[in-house]
């Protein structure tokens, strides 16, 4: 089974949790193994963590990862396009939300 990490903006991003939640519910019904970093991350960070920490985190997991989905709008997050350039770089699958 693929694993595959969702990434899109969050910093700024009202809804970011339901757009993560639903991208992670739509691949887990196409069969991926999905890694959704707001919920992992919550687990492996305090509340003292800052924005270089999540991305030191969502990197490790991005590394165990086939696949890359990237929600829309991810090209106005930094961190977002951090991810991206991480899995053109490791040959990473790379997956875009399409607007529906």
């Amino acid at each position: 089974m693929k694993r595959v990490f969702i990434s899109g903006g969050i910093t700024g991003v009202s809804d970011y949790m339901e757009r993560f939640r639903a991208a992670e519910e739509q691949l887990k019904r196409k069969g991926y193994k999905v890694i959704n970093p707001t919920v992992v991350s919550k687990y492996l960070l305090d509340a003292d963590a800052d924005w270089n920490d999540f991305m030191v985190v969502t990197q490790a997991f991005l590394d165990i990862c086939d696949s890359i989905y990237m929600l829309c709008g991810w090209e106005q997050s930094a961190g977002a396009a951090l991810e991206h350039k991480r899995a053109l770089e490791t040959k990473k699958e790379i997956i875009y939300e399409t607007e529906e």
